[in-house]
């Protein structure tokens, strides 16, 4: 969690995430190191 992309940081903690977005997802589902590719991960939550 301390990699993450500062938006994505910020999204979080405003409550904006998306729904399926979870301590537990993120538990399943490592995310890239990264910015750009966090971004595109995060991206498809909404499509």
């Amino acid at each position: 969690m301390t990699l993450l992309e500062p938006a994505i940081i910020q999204s979080i903690l405003a409550g904006q995430q998306p729904k399926c977005m979870s301590l537990l997802w993120f538990q399943r589902n490592p995310l890239p190191t990264d910015w750009v590719a966090q971004r595109e991960v995060v991206a498809r939550f909404d499509a």
